[in-house]
């Protein structure tokens, strides 16, 4: 509840306080550890969202260079982005800290930069073998810049 600004800390009290259903749910969804996966879920699908629309922008962009529009595309991924703009909206309230605005997206921005590289590699049309095992917090080994 830390993460909450002040005044959504209070009414998500005062909605514990008034409901015992709804607390014995919450406290059931925060102990099992469901509220913590879904808030990385949650922010993976921003980070997913935020990705994708670079990349049709970019995939557009080059169409584009050689004359080539595909407009029925665009017109749909940018009704999908004012859609995107709403939820982005709903995630800020959510994610924003009141006391330091600064910083809001930080996690986000690590996230980010994460998933870029991945995708930066995955773009390079170098191969990526995948290899699976027993490992307990795995590193993800990426080739250099040089060599995409």
């Amino acid at each position: 509840m830390s993460q909450l600004k002040p005044e959504q800390q209070r009414l998500l009290k005062q909605r514990l306080h008034d409901n015992p259903a709804f607390a014995a749910q919450f406290n059931a969804f925060r102990d099992s550890g469901d509220l913590d996966r879904a808030a990385k879920h949650l922010c993976i699908a921003y980070q997913l969202f935020t990705l994708a629309n670079e990349h049709a922008e970019t995939a557009y962009d080059l169409a584009a260079r050689y004359g080539l529009g595909i407009k029925k595309i665009k017109t749909t991924a940018n009704n999908l982005m004012q859609s995107f703009d709403a939820y982005e909206k709903v995630m800020h309230d959510i994610v924003h800290n009141g006391d330091d605005p600064e910083n809001a997206y930080q996690g986000f921005a690590f996230d980010n930069q994460i998933l870029t590289e991945v995708i930066e590699a995955y773009l390079s049309n170098k191969e990526i073998t995948i290899k699976r095992g027993p490992h307990f917090a795995p590193t993800l080994f990426l080739p250099t810049k040089q060599q995409l």
